[in-house]
């Protein structure tokens, strides 16, 4: 669309993409949904909205399932821990390389 190209032109699919992943490694989540703010003609002024780790939508007959396979990775330890400089610092003081 004519109306949207500015996204990709001025580079902030990759800045969106960088800071989504870096949010999600940072929690350690295999799967969240997280909405980010942009600004035409700025692709450094980007902020994450809000994240979720449902999408809200029904999951009809699967619903009850869902928790259950959700939980089963945590109760069998199928994670890994975070490593790297800064595992010891607190979420909310990491921050997003520029």
């Amino acid at each position: 669309s004519p109306y949207n190209t500015w996204i990709r032109e001025e580079g902030h699919l990759e800045r969106v993409w960088d800071l989504a992943e870096t949010a999600a490694k940072i929690m350690g989540i295999d799967q969240v949904r997280i909405d980010i703010f942009i600004k035409r003609g700025d692709p450094d002024a980007i902020a994450i909205n809000e994240n979720s780790i449902s999408s809200g939508m029904g999951y009809r007959a699967h619903f009850e399932f869902m928790p259950k396979i959700w939980a089963q990775g945590h109760v069998e330890k199928w994670y890994k821990t975070y490593e790297g400089a800064s595992k010891d610092l607190p979420v909310y003081e990491q921050s997003y390389p520029k």
